[in-house]
């Protein structure tokens, strides 16, 4: 659980909330899409070294926060015959690759989700945000791709990299795309 311990005020930045997790091992500066930042420490994590290492990630807390408002935000918006339409048309989709790649999946759910594009669980459940609808087809087929292979291999490691690579071509550079245009909420 995090508890917003304190507010500090960095130049040319803003103020940074610092909050306490009994989870965390190491520091980490979180931004969300309101350009909200938040330094994550663990709970004896001393405030003097928590600032310092704030000071020496300044550069990279305003260019994330430029990058943040270049990026298109996507708001699902569909009535009900439109959704069905997308829906059937991306599991047609889902089917076709699944069985060209021999990437077995058991079934495929669809949420508008806040933080992913999508996600494989180990039963092989296939979840697919809704705000897909809005992305080039390049892009939604490379999301299934990148969720089917998580059939195969269950974490981003190297090997899932290669496999990824060997059923989409390009799929680093579409990965790059992906997170430099287009944000969720």
């Amino acid at each position: 659980m995090k508890k917003i311990k304190d507010y500090i005020y960095l130049e040319q930045v803003g103020y940074v909330s610092i909050c306490t997790s009994n989870i965390a091992k190491h520091a980490r500066i979180s931004i969300n899409f309101k350009s909200q930042i938040s330094l994550i420490i663990p709970l004896s994590y001393p405030k003097e070294s928590a600032i310092d290492f704030l000071i020496s990630k300044k550069s990279w807390v305003k260019r994330t926060i430029l990058n943040l408002k270049g990026k298109k935000k996507l708001k699902f918006d569909l009535n009900e015959v439109e959704k069905r339409k997308f829906w059937d048309k991306t599991i047609k989709t889902v089917n076709s690759l699944s069985k060209k790649n021999n990437l077995l999946f058991k079934k495929v759910i669809f949420k508008t989700l806040k933080s992913r594009w999508g996600s494989c669980s180990f039963e092989n459940i296939i979840c697919l945000n809704n705000l897909l609808f809005y992305l080039p087809e390049h892009l939604q087929e490379y999301i299934i791709l990148h969720e089917l292979v998580h059939v195969k291999v269950k974490d981003h490691s190297k090997r899932f990299w290669y496999e990824l690579e060997k059923v989409c071509s390009d799929a680093k550079r579409k990965n790059k795309e992906l997170v430099s245009k287009y944000r969720l909420q």
